[in-house]
């Protein structure tokens, strides 16, 4: 594994509802999507519904397909990810749609996205997201530290996530929260979301 050093001058600032997010455009965007792949906004994913698999199986899937777990550094991959899970017809489902910018918890700050519906499926999906390196400090594979609190991560009977401790370390769009991110037991298993180009880099020394 390489060593990952970035400057302040590749990261970009994303205003991210009421909340400023710094990402990094470590990650390039294809013109074109590989076979398997999918084209949603400006990345490639690929939704692997055949199996669930743990978080570790779910990344060693992905590898060999050119790219990794996705990671999600704004509101506007987040936002067409979760638009993406709950209205594609390649689920073979008929959702609800509503405006978008509508969330049935409308004091919470979010990504403007429709949730009209819950969308029946069987499994949350699993992203690319950890803190098995340093408990609750949560980070992507490509390094970066992932943004906490809303509009990203939800929450169980009113009590914010992440709240698994210890046992749950592992990131994912939790279906019984409408895709807003939970953390998870690693060896659960989940749908996989992979993104094409995502590379594992070592967590910078100066976020620990």
């Amino acid at each position: 594994m390489d060593t990952y050093t970035i400057s302040l001058q590749t990261l970009t600032a994303v205003v991210c509802g009421n909340e400023e997010k710094v990402i990094a455009a470590s990650t390039p965007k294809p013109t074109v999507c590989p076979e398997k792949y999918e084209k949603i906004g400006d990345t490639c994913y690929h939704f692997a519904l055949d199996f669930s698999r743990t978080w570790d199986e779910a990344r060693e899937y992905c590898h060999p397909l050119g790219g990794d777990l996705a990671v999600i550094h704004d509101c506007t991959h987040f936002g067409a990810l979760v638009r993406h899970i709950h209205m594609t017809s390649k689920l073979n489902r008929t959702f609800g749609r509503c405006p978008l910018g509508t969330d049935v918890r409308s004091t919470r700050p979010f990504c403007r996205r429709p949730i009209c519906q819950e969308v029946p499926d069987l499994f949350s999906y699993w992203v690319g997201g950890t803190d098995r390196g340093d408990e609750g400090s949560w980070f992507w594979i490509d390094g970066l530290p992932m943004a906490m609190g809303v509009p990203f991560w939800g929450e169980v009977q009113g009590v914010p996530e992440p709240g698994g401790g210890t046992d749950q370390n592992c990131a994912q769009l939790n279906k019984a929260d409408r895709y807003y991110i939970h953390d998870g037991q690693c060896d659960k298993h989940a749908y996989t979301i992979c993104q094409y180009g995502v590379e594992e880099k070592q967590i910078l020394d100066k976020y620990l």
